[in-house]
């Protein structure tokens, strides 16, 4: 009984991060598309918004870093069938299929506790997470709080974070 509790603690856990994993990967789309507008504004209104824009293209840059790591994604280098860069979603639904699916008590599936190295792989993608989600925040607080305020001055639109 106490191998079929620590699988369900183990498997709840990584299914809680990746829900909270599909949920900053759903902000940052948000705020892409925002940004986007942003974009759109800033070129119209022509070169008082010059500032802004600039600003908003670091922002940019940074937003597309983390969402490479933390999204899979598609690529056109390497051999065939190995074109898909497995981003930390990726890597944690592996995860999260290794520890329910079969192959038996001897695999850590659904008929024992996880594997010591399904806990390794989870103790290493939780500190992938930890350090992804600190850059996360940063850029949603810290450096959208800079890039509205220079974009509310010029009067344009100020991008939201819902979520």
């Amino acid at each position: 009984m106490v191998d079929y509790e620590e699988q369900f603690r183990v498997t709840m856990a990584v299914a809680d991060t990746v829900t909270r994993l599909r949920g900053a990967i759903d902000r940052l789309q948000e705020v892409d598309e925002q940004v986007d507008s942003l974009m759109a504004w800033a070129e119209k209104v022509g070169s008082s918004a010059d500032g802004a824009a600039a600003q908003a293209g670091a922002f940019v840059t940074k937003m597309e870093a983390l969402q490479r790591r933390l999204t899979s994604y598609r690529t056109d280098e390497g051999p065939s069938g190995v074109r898909t860069i497995a981003g930390l979603d990726r890597q944690y639904g592996s995860l999260l299929g290794s520890l329910n699916s079969g192959g038996g008590y001897g695999a850590g599936s659904t008929e024992g506790p996880p594997t010591a190295g399904a806990l390794q792989r989870k103790r290493d993608l939780d500190a992938q997470w930890g350090a992804l989600s600190g850059s996360l925040a940063d850029l949603l607080v810290e450096d959208l709080a800079a890039l509205n305020v220079e974009v509310e001055r010029l009067g344009g639109p100020v991008i939201e974070v819902i979520r």
